[in-house]
């Protein structure tokens, strides 16, 4: 309640009000002391009770309601990062504990014993997305004419590869000299 009001007021009037009703206060309780003990109202009193929390209140009143609306704002503003930090949470799943795997295949077995691809797998329990493709290792195992850019032993040549050209030479000539079978 009091939080609102010094919002909607601001630091600066609430430290003047609160600074009036202690000046009030203070001659009350001032008027009714000089009485009690001295039988009438002294000028001098009357003066120093107004006199002192228009000296001394305003500036720590507004240097303290100042700190309460900037702790205020603040708790605030930590209240929505908790908030945000609690709906992020709750997006996460994380895979934990052991996961019983297939030293062969890499299949996993689910909680009810059945076994699936490890894709499919991470996508059900999982918000990770695989991406595919070849360590170095497996490059060099499965596709050796790619890094060497020459054909592998078992893969016949593309049409488009340049060939050697293999000329037979003809049987009748000995050296197989063009000038020796002309003279024939």
């Amino acid at each position: 309640m009091f939080t609102g009001i010094l919002i909607k007021y601001g630091p600066g009037k609430i430290s003047v009000l609160i600074t009036a009703i202690v000046i009030t206060l203070s001659v009350i309780i001032t008027s009714l002391s000089l009485v009690v003990f001295q039988g009438y109202i002294d000028t001098l009193g009357i003066i120093i009770c107004i006199a002192a929390p228009l000296l001394i209140l305003p500036v720590p009143a507004k240097i303290f309601f100042s700190m309460l609306l900037k702790l205020n704002r603040t708790e605030e503003l930590l209240r929505k990062k908790n908030q945000d930090l609690e709906r992020e949470a709750e997006k996460v799943r994380t895979l934990s504990g052991l996961l019983p795997i297939c030293s062969s295949c890499k299949k996993i077995r689910d909680t009810g014993g059945k076994w699936n691809d490890l894709e499919s797998y991470l996508d059900k329990h999982s918000e990770i997305q695989l991406t595919h493709g070849f360590c170095p290792e497996c490059v060099d195992r499965l596709y050796p004419s790619f890094i060497n850019n020459t054909p592998a032993p078992d893969q016949p040549q593309s049409p488009g590869q340049d060939q050697q050209t293999h000329v037979p030479q003809d049987p009748s000539s000995s050296s197989g000299n063009v000038e020796d079978s002309r003279e024939n």
